[in-house]
């Protein structure tokens, strides 16, 4: 190597350097307390973090080994499965800065990891003779890596929806079908107020069970079929957002820039939540993997084919969500703060002449153990005046699968909310309609 070659290397090598320390002295707590607190942002270091080492890594191997990078990249197996492994850690790393998007490149990344993979299988097997069992792990390994790379090239395009879960199959189905979007944010589409200015409305207000989670076309929403029955004279509005307890629902209420002639609040037993402290229920439905050791769940969350079969395996509960959920309901001050609430959507429709109804749903895979929560809240409503339809007679005789979107996702599906629709409509005709 000439000193012209090799002050070039050099300067490389301390370039990549100087970098590969800045990300490291440069720890999360600093970026995210200039930056602020976005998970993202916390990824993103670390995907800078590893794009340093890997050009840092082969700067230096270049270096030390005297050759470029060419030549490391056409004949060195060792330097080529580097590359494979840091190249592996960046897409981990990539699939949970931006999920649900850039499938196609996700697609063609993973096809290059592939290639790679059978590069350094050549490399260092094929080209140096390998026998005995070194060659036989080596081509267990591969063929693994290949059934690897292929079920997570399907994995980036599956959608399916898991809960409360925010799994990649999860992502993709809200960006495939979560749709249409209208201009205050909820799935349901535009109105022309002035065109519609002789129609009876009716608002569907709740959270996820009336969003519609888990159902693919909008009409076939309980809220969407009501509408189709009730027919041209009546405007069906849903106002539900997923995760809305009872005080985010009257936010969604009151921000709102219509007035219905009816609301239908569609209750379920999580409403409560914003009211529970969180040290009061000791389960943690939202912590996501917690019963897998690392380095193993870094693998599972980041990769799309782990993710998916993960979810699709039975997995351990942590905790006993529905009977914490019955004691805060038991809880005479959590109690007292949520009825409040409750209360305060009263006076709402009250206050503006608007009549209401309430809708209570149900567990979907526990429609019997649903006691504790519909029975005081349908009382509390009965006591106003208000009429309620408990969904639980409805739906005691059918199997839970036959309700639910799928094994992971306890939301009614396309037949049990038709079956909702139906019910709700013979309900709202006894008097109710406005």
């Amino acid at each position: 190597m000439n000193s012209s070659a090799k002050s070039v290397s050099v300067s490389v090598w301390l370039w990549t350097g100087g970098l590969l320390l800045l990300a490291f002295l440069a720890s999360e707590w600093f970026w995210l307390g200039i930056l602020g607190p976005d998970p993202r942002l916390l990824k993103g270091i670390w995907v800078f973090r590893v794009a340093v080492i890997l050009l840092g890594g082969m700067a230096g191997w270049g270096l030390i080994s005297k050759r470029s990078l060419f030549e490391l990249f056409r004949e060195n197996a060792c330097f080529n499965l580097f590359l494979l492994l840091t190249a592996i850690l960046l897409f981990l790393l990539t699939n949970r800065l931006q999920p649900g998007q850039h499938k196609v490149l996700r697609m063609i990344w993973v096809m290059a990891l592939a290639m790679q993979g059978l590069r350094v299988f050549y490399l260092g097997v094929v080209r140096l003779r390998l026998k005995g069992w070194k060659a036989g792990l080596a081509t267990t390994l591969l063929g693994f890596f290949m059934l690897f790379s292929v079920g997570e090239g399907i994995c980036i395009f599956v959608a399916e929806t898991s809960g409360h879960l925010r799994t990649f199959a999860a992502i993709n189905w809200a960006h495939r079908y979560q749709k249409p979007i209208n201009s205050w944010r909820y799935r349901d589409q535009e109105y022309d107020w002035p065109a519609l200015a002789g129609r009876k409305k009716i608002m569907v207000l709740g959270d996820s069970f009336t969003e519609g989670a888990g159902i693919k076309r909008v009409e076939d929403r309980f809220s969407n079929r009501l509408g189709q029955k009730l027919g041209d004279g009546y405007l069906v509005l849903n106002l539900g957002r997923g995760g809305a307890d009872t005080p985010r629902e009257l936010e969604l209420l009151d921000s709102f820039p219509q007035v219905p002639d009816l609301l239908v609040l569609g209750y379920f037993g999580n409403d409560i939540q914003g009211r529970v402290p969180p040290e009061f229920m000791d389960v943690q439905l939202n912590t996501e993997y917690f019963y897998l050791p690392e380095p193993l769940r870094f693998l599972v969350y980041h990769s799309h084919l782990l993710d998916y079969l993960c979810w699709k395996l039975p997995w351990p509960a942590r905790g006993d969500y529905l009977g914490e959920l019955a004691r805060a309901y038991r809880d005479p001050e959590i109690m007292a703060q949520h009825l409040q609430d409750l209360g305060a959507v009263a006076d709402w429709c009250e206050v503006r002449g608007v009549k209401m109804a309430v809708l209570i749903f149900p567990f979907m895979q526990a429609v019997e153990q649903s006691s504790f929560f519909a029975e005081p809240v349908g009382g509390y409503f009965r006591e106003l005046g208000i009429p309620v339809l408990d969904l639980r007679p409805v739906l005691q005789g059918y199997d839970p699968g036959e309700l639910v979107v799928n094994g992971n996702d306890g939301h009614p599906n396309v037949f049990a909310n038709h079956l909702v629709a139906d019910t709700l409509f013979g309900f709202l005709r006894q008097g109710i309609l406005p």
